[in-house]
């Protein structure tokens, strides 16, 4: 238990670090991520936390350890909670395939799944979103963007704060597809 903490702490301290732009720790996190996963330092009751098991993969993709990412998926997976695995594993598999550029592995993983969970449900409408914007399909994009809007301003489940970030991201992204429709017409 001691030692969890220590690992706890530490965890945080690299996490701080990361947001003040302190980059090498992004690396030192997934030394200690590794390490708590090895001796299930991470685990309650033998089981992975979705929330763990999602920044344990966006580490892993932001350092473009995509083999690795893959194998961690393929191997601890089936240790998150019954109730959230599923979302969990669509979803992480789905970022996976997005970091590879394999947008049409995204789609299919993302259309097989009913998300449950909030979270998974804003992050998978993104990720569809930035699919849509590589591979130019703006007439789908843009539904979805004004579904997503419409969704975000709804759900009593997302926070004040986060609705404006979404709000303005969607209409940064709006923009953004409608210049890109421009050069292309033009």
């Amino acid at each position: 238990e001691y030692q969890r903490e220590i690992y706890s702490l530490l965890t945080t301290l690299c996490i701080r670090q990361i947001n003040l732009g302190e980059e090498p720790f992004r690396e030192i996190l997934f030394q200690l991520y590794q390490w708590q996963l090895t001796y299930e330092m991470m685990f309650q009751e033998g089981h992975l936390s979705a929330r763990n098991f999602k920044n344990i993969v966006a580490l892993g993709l932001k350092l473009k350890k995509f083999e690795w990412v893959e194998a961690f998926i393929q191997d601890y997976g089936h240790r998150v909670s019954e109730d959230a695995r599923s979302n969990a594993l669509a979803y992480n598999r789905a970022t996976l395939f997005f970091a590879r550029g394999e947008y049409e592995k995204v789609r299919k993983e993302l259309r097989e799944v009913y998300f449950s969970d909030v979270v998974y449900q804003l992050g998978a409408n993104v990720l569809l979103i930035k699919v849509y914007v590589e591979l130019g399909e703006f007439d789908v994009l843009f539904s979805l963007l004004d579904s997503f809007s419409a969704f975000v301003r709804r759900n009593k489940a997302v926070p004040s704060y986060q609705k404006k970030l979404y709000a303005t991201w969607i209409t940064f992204v709006r923009k953004f597809a409608r210049i890109k429709v421009q050069v292309v017409v033009s």
